[in-house]
């Protein structure tokens, strides 16, 4: 008896000191993250997520940036303040193209964080069609420390129903962090309209946004997180006119973020040649053309302003826009403006891409229907050396009820 006592009692504090060893392995692993490396805000909220959406905003606020830049405005230099997020301890920065591109080169960026740190800014990506920008932070000085900022991750979850969120603006502005929710009605695109030559036109559009409804009207645009480390998106323009906030996701920074990282350290720039050889519109963007039209008194019914050019509505665009009111079973799809050419593979303009595969080792590891032009530019930026795209298209100089599906094939 005595001895089944002493082995049961051997058992509880074997029991106990387990107990004991976890919770003071986790405690270490806790205090190592905040206090001996303290950057990755997703680790910490996934190690104590106990924390209260004012110390999380907080955290967002030391992730995030202010970016300026001058430009010249109606003769007068101006200085123009962006938001941006950084992504890796090392200084990279996701920020809206759109608000970006009006600095010359030559002018620069200057980064500051909330830590009161300022460095330089460089473009090292860019993608309109995303309205996204990655920039790296670069030391002012040669002799200054290594770069370790605090940052966050980039959230590739499906957004939907009424998830909360947290926003924050620029820290050197506000140090407020905003409540919100993702409206259960998601918007599907936002655009950006400007004047050409006393003609009203559109500048760029962007897809696949959502909604956020800010509890607190003081919010004026910034960045959207959810609430364990993820950055969602950036705000784009001004508040809606329901309230809301269209917010521009930024999922695709994941899917080329180490590449574009693996290029500059090898003292080069990130080209996507393969992306970069299509040039086109989806149905959306000539439905956006086509509202212009309708709103503004100034808009062109004869043609389109297009990457800097205007281009009147051909026949095939004509039935292309068409099949936008049709309960076809085909998608809207990608039409090409020019002629898509990469190595021997050509695909016509006038033709309209509905499909797009990538295929590595035998099996399929990314394909899309296309409804618009992100589905097609998901797809291909994860291609790599050596993959087998496969693209399914039909053509849109002649009306037709069902469309006849072709397919070309070719190598990364």
């Amino acid at each position: 008896m005595e001895e089944e006592k002493s082995k049961n009692s051997k058992i509880i504090w074997i029991i106990l000191f387990t107990v004991i060893a976890v919770v003071l392995c986790y405690l270490f692993v806790v205090l190592y993250f905040f206090y001996i490396s303290p950057n990755n805000i997703a680790t910490k909220l996934a190690l104590w997520p106990f924390l209260s959406d004012n110390s999380v905003g907080e955290m967002y606020l030391d992730a995030t940036v202010e970016i300026n830049f001058n430009t010249v405005d109606d003769f007068e230099d101006v200085t123009v303040s962006v938001v941006g997020v950084n992504v890796r301890s090392d200084g990279w920065i996701v920020a809206p193209y759109s608000e970006l591109k009006d600095c010359a080169d030559e002018q620069g960026f200057t980064i500051n964080t909330n830590s009161g740190k300022v460095y330089q800014g460089e473009i090292l990506f860019s993608d309109e069609n995303y309205d996204i920008a990655i920039l790296k932070c670069l030391p002012i000085a040669e002799d200054e420390e290594k770069i370790s900022l605090p940052f966050v991750r980039i959230s590739t979850t499906n957004l939907s129903g009424t998830n909360a969120v947290l926003a924050v603006s620029s820290p050197m502005q506000s140090q407020n962090v905003w409540s919100g929710t993702i409206s259960a009605d998601s918007l599907s695109y936002v655009y950006s309209i400007m004047d050409v030559d006393g003609v009203t036109a559109i500048d760029f559009v962007v897809e696949n946004c959502y909604c956020v409804e800010i509890e607190d009207l003081s919010f004026t645009g910034g960045a959207v997180f959810d609430k364990s480390g993820h950055l969602l998106g950036l705000s784009y323009g001004e508040v809606l006119d329901d309230g809301t906030f269209a917010v521009v996701p930024a999922g695709v920074v994941d899917l080329v973020l180490d590449d574009v990282i693996d290029d500059y350290e090898n003292e080069a720039t990130y080209q996507n040649s393969l992306v970069g050889s299509f040039s086109g519109v989806d149905g959306v963007e000539l439905y956006c053309h086509m509202d212009i039209v309708s709103q503004m008194d100034t808009g062109n019914t004869n043609a389109f302003y297009f990457d800097g050019v205007w281009i009147e509505y051909s026949d095939s665009l004509i039935n292309f826009r068409s099949y936008q009111n049709f309960d076809s079973g085909f998608s809207a799809g990608y039409f090409l403006l020019e002629d898509f050419v990469y190595g021997d593979t050509t695909i016509a303009q006038g033709n309209v891409l509905s499909g797009v595969s990538v295929r590595r080792g035998g099996r399929t590891v990314a394909s899309a229907v296309i409804y618009c032009k992100t589905d097609l530019f998901d797809v291909l930026y994860q291609a790599q050396a050596g993959d087998i795209v496969v693209l399914s298209f039909w053509s849109a100089s002649v009306l037709s009820d069902s469309p006849e599906i072709q397919t070309v094939t070719f190598a990364v």
